[in-house]
Order: C-alpha cells, then sequence, then structure tokens
C-alpha cells in the first residue's frame, strides 16, 4: 500500500508539473514579439548643418550695342580689369564716318534754323513754315546723337571691378549687336548658395543666424547673413538658400570653394518627438500609435502630427505621449488593444527617436 502510494504522489506531481509549464508556454505564446523605440522629447529645432558653394554676387555676359569686326580685344581670360577699363573696340571707322556726315547736317539744319526762328519771333514768318524747318532741326539732331552714341558705343568698358572669366571672340572676328563677348565676374562680394530639405525649409526666414566654414581658405566661423531662399524646389527635393558674407573683406575667398554652413534654426515654443513614419496607425482620419504598457500591453493613443522629418521620421506634438515611453514601430496595422506583448531586445532605450 505504501509502495501504491508514493507512485501517485509522483505521477500527481509530474501532471501538476507538465500543467504548470503549459500554462506557461501557452502564456508566452499570446505574447506578440514587437519592435519598439524609447522616446525622449526634444525642445528647438538646433542646429541644421549643410554644404555649400561660394559664389560670386554678379556675373556679367558683356556685348556689344553696335557690330562690327573687332579690332581689339584689350584683355584676356583671368584678368582683372577695374570699373570703365577699356575690354575690346570694334572697328569704329565707319561710325566716324557716319558721324562726321551726321554733323555736317545738323550744322547745316541749325543755321537755317536759328535764322528762320529770329523771322518768325518777329512776325515774319508764317508758324506752318516755322514748324517744318523746327521738325527738320530736331530730326538733324536727333540723328546727329544717335551716330555718336553708336560711335562710343564700339568701345566696350567694365561695368565693374572683377575677374575676366571667359572671352567668346578674338581680334578682327565679326560680332554682331548683342552676342556676348566677355563674361566678368564681381569677386569683391561673394554669396554662399546652400540646398536645404523641405522638411526644414519651412524654418529658414530672415530671422535666422549661420556661419561658414571655408577648409580651402583656411576660413572659420563667418558670419553670414540670410538673402533669399528659392521658391521651388529642385528634382533632389532640396530648396536653394542663398546667404551673404557680413564682411566681404576676404581676399582668400574664390568661386568655386566648397563651404560648410552651420545654420542656428529658431527655437520652437512646444515640444515635439520624432518617430519612424512606420509607427504611425491611420484609422478614420486620425493618427495613433501603440505604446507598451508596464504590464507589457498595448494601448492605442491617438496623436497630433506636425509634419515630416529627416531620416523617413514624421514629428509630433508630445502632448499626448509621456517622455521615455515605448511605441511599437512595425506591425502597428496587426495589435489589439490590451493585447500583450514582448519588446524584441535589439531595442535600446538610447537609440532615441529610431530603429536599431
Amino acid at each position: 500500500m505504501m509502495r501504491h502510494a508514493i507512485k501517485l504522489m509522483i505521477l500527481m506531481t509530474l501532471a501538476y508539473g507538465f500543467s504548470c509549464q503549459s500554462k506557461q508556454e501557452s502564456s508566452q505564446a499570446d505574447e506578440k514579439l514587437v519592435k519598439a523605440v524609447q522616446i525622449a522629447n526634444e525642445v528647438g529645432e538646433g542646429k541644421l548643418k549643410v554644404n555649400g558653394e561660394i559664389k560670386e554676387k554678379k556675373e556679367a555676359m558683356l556685348s556689344f550695342r553696335v557690330g562690327g569686326p573687332l579690332h581689339q580685344m584689350k584683355v584676356k581670360q583671368g584678368d582683372f580689369v577695374k570699373k570703365g577699363q577699356l575690354l575690346a573696340e570694334i572697328d569704329p571707322r565707319d561710325y566716324q564716318i557716319q558721324v562726321k556726315q551726321n554733323k555736317a547736317q545738323y550744322d547745316q539744319v541749325k543755321g537755317e534754323y536759328e535764322r528762320y526762328k529770329q523771322l518768325f519771333e518777329k512776325g515774319k514768318l508764317p508758324e506752318n513754315s516755322y514748324q517744318k524747318i523746327k521738325s527738320g532741326y530736331e530730326l538733324a539732331t536727333v540723328a546727329y546723337d544717335h551716330s555718336k552714341n553708336q560711335l562710343r558705343d564700339t568701345r566696350l568698358v567694365a561695368p565693374f571691378s572683377g575677374y575676366v572669366s571667359a572671352k567668346f571672340v578674338n581680334n578682327f572676328e565679326t560680332v554682331g549687336p548683342g552676342v556676348p563677348v566677355i563674361s566678368i565676374i564681381d569677386v569683391q562680394a561673394m554669396d554662399v548658395i546652400v540646398k536645404v530639405p523641405s522638411s526644414r525649409i519651412s524654418l529658414i526666414s530672415e530671422d535666422v543666424m549661420a556661419e561658414a566654414e571655408i577648409p580651402s581658405a583656411g576660413l572659420k566661423s563667418l558670419p553670414l547673413e540670410f538673402v533669399s531662399v528659392g521658391q521651388k524646389s529642385g528634382m533632389d527635393d532640396l530648396y536653394e538658400v542663398k546667404f551673404s558674407f557680413a564682411d566681404d573683406n576676404n581676399e582668400q575667398l574664390k568661386s568655386g570653394m566648397l563651404a560648410s554652413v552651420n545654420i542656428k534654426l529658431p527655437a520652437k515654443d512646444v515640444e515635439y518627438i520624432h518617430l519612424p513614419v512606420e509607427s504611425i496607425l491611420r484609422e478614420s482620419g486620425k493618427d495613433y500609435v501603440w505604446t507598451v504598457q508596464e504590464n507589457g500591453s498595448v494601448k492605442k493613443i491617438e496623436v497630433n502630427l506636425i509634419g515630416l522629418a529627416n531620416g523617413g521620421k514624421v514629428k509630433l506634438s508630445s502632448n499626448q505621449l509621456k517622455a521615455n515611453s515605448w511605441v511599437v514601430t512595425a506591425g502597428v496595422n496587426a495589435l489589439l488593444e490590451g493585447q500583450k506583448v514582448k519588446v524584441l531586445e535589439n531595442a535600446s532605450s538610447t537609440n532615441v527617436g529610431g530603429l536599431l
């Protein structure tokens, strides 16, 4: 009897153990493995670092206003020229002849006009005769002035000081009016052109502060002033933003140099959170996220999307979420309210706002 009782106790113990193990395995099987991140609130926008390029403020494609054979090209590519300096000249002979002809006609008409004007003022000449002579004088004056302007336009001078970046014709070639002859750039004043992503362009305004670093020129922390922002993005979804140097007295700067620009973005009055876009559950026109509660269950919380952020993330208002909460970042459409989950071990609290 004793042996039978002992055997019965052993069987009951084993049965109870198997039952507990089965319940534990069943409970573990009900838990869903999820990826999650621990959020952290961020205040303000901080700094945005972008690469840019030094560009001259002014570049002019110069051309003659009259045509003819190029008589003299006074400069070559790379030359520095001063404002008003002669750059090139068209053969002036035909224009000089035209000036002489128009001057002779002008002098003749002018003499007649002055004599008939005296007669008209004395009442000895009809008004219609005087008006005809006056019109002839005015036409001769216009023709003479025009020929003098054309002769003057055979000389091409620099509109500002700078460097000759290119020349497009050579001596003795015939050029037409408006055809580019020389290109000069104003290197006394430079701009910095940078590209800003669309997710940040709304933060760029005339109030932003920026500094430039130009390694090839050995320059650091050069203060910049906002100039303009492009109204349309390029194919790369980037907007062109232009800054000028607060101090233009930097002889080391050359057009085409690369610059690293630090833009100090304005602080915001509200806190925000960055989460992967896969975290968002869209239902009935509203946005939600799943948060992991202390008991291991998930809870659906409505959130307010502010906009897109870099790296495939969205920006949320932090009013609905507590700092250091865990938010599910994958498979959000397959969860149910109150469902038990287990966060994968490769998620880390130091991975703020992102996925491992």
